[in-house]
Formats: structure tokens, sequence, C-alpha cells
């Protein structure tokens, strides 16, 4: 299986794991609507307990699974002004260096995110209002990290492989 399969299946992953994101995203928004719906009504008499802590958790979920398939997409923030006028070389280098950074940041938050899941299950950790635990909560954001530093160490890997460093190596 060549590098670039690899690469292909792992962000068809990503993207495919979307529709939890999609379903978390219209979940928050259906449990706020009807919740600002029942306060007006009722001048704010009936309202479902738990929903801000609802949306705030789902909102995790949401992000840890967005932010890899932006990544896939080529939507993370570049600048290429500066790089753009070096010589193919440098480039690469440079390339080499912030990828390798990326996937160690991220990585890390990756450990730590593992860390605090192993924290919440072995304490128990209960959310305030909703009383649900908060371990998978923790467990989408170290996953989110996870997949991230895949994503990102295969570029790396497709950077240092590849003879021409202009190759967007997202596409």
């Amino acid at each position: 299986m060549s590098l670039l399969s690899i690469k292909k299946k792992a962000q068809t992953f990503v993207c495919r794991l979307n529709i939890v994101g999609m379903i978390a995203c219209l979940s928050s928004v259906f449990v706020v609507a009807i919740n600002v719906i029942l306060r007006k009504l009722t001048d704010a008499r009936i309202s479902i307990p738990g929903s801000g802590e609802l949306s705030a958790y789902l909102m995790v979920v949401i992000c840890m699974l967005a932010i890899p398939a932006l990544y896939t997409k080529n939507g993370h923030i570049a600048i290429p002004l500066v790089v753009d006028r070096l010589p193919r070389t440098i480039q690469k280098i440079l390339r080499i260096a912030v990828l390798s950074v990326e996937a160690a940041v991220c990585g890390l938050f990756t450990y730590a995110g593992v860390i605090k899941v192993i924290n919440f299950i072995e304490t128990g950790t209960r959310t305030d209002i909703l009383n649900v635990y908060k371990w998978p909560f923790s467990a989408f954001a170290a996953f989110g990290f996870a997949e991230l530093t895949l994503l990102i160490i295969l570029d790396l890997c497709t950077v240092i492989i590849n003879k021409d460093s202009q190759e967007d190596s997202h596409e």
C-alpha cells in the first residue's frame, strides 16, 4: 500500500466521520432552539435543564471532528507571500520544519487528552448539571488531535519523499 493511498484513506475516513459532527451540530441547534422557544412562550418558567451545558460539550465534538476535516481540505491558515519567493530547497526545509512542529504539538495535545480521559474514567467525574460522564467528551478531543496528528505526519512523509516541494501535500 503506497503512502498516497494511505493518505487518501485517512482523508476519506476523516471526512466521513464528519457526519457525527453534523449530527452533533444539528442536535445542539435543536436543543437550543427548543429551549429558547419554551422560555419565550412561558416567560422563562419552563426551560430545558442543562441545554447550555449540553451545547458546550457538543461543541467539543463538533470542533474536534471538523478541524481534521478542514485540514484535509487545505483549510488551514497559511501565508505563502514570503515562503513562495524562496528557493525550492529552502521551501521544502521550512515545510518539513513546520510540519514537524505541528505534529509534535498535536501529538502532545493527543497525549494530554488521553491522560485526561484516563483521569476522568478513574475518578468518575461527571458534568455539573446533566450528571453525565465527562470522559467521552475528552475522548473526542484526544481522538480529534490524534486524527490531525496522523494527517500531519502523512503530509510530512509526503514532503520528505517528494522531490518537488511545491506540490501541495493535501491534494
